[in-house]
């Protein structure tokens, strides 16, 4: 198959793909960021609960 876009379409294409990219980039950070913080008060909760047994 052979596909043709002139200068100003590719140039809008590429520019949304990029962006797209980077807000999923920040996305996936930011669900990184919130797993970490929950895994660190649990672990926080776990152990503030062996220290008052």
């Amino acid at each position: 198959m052979l596909l043709g876009l002139d200068g100003n379409s590719s140039s809008t294409l590429l520019e949304s793909t990029i962006k797209t990219s980077m807000q999923q980039d920040q996305a996936l950070w930011q669900k990184f960021k919130g797993s970490k913080s929950f895994a660190d008060l649990a672990a926080n909760i776990a152990s503030n609960e062996r220290l008052e047994q």
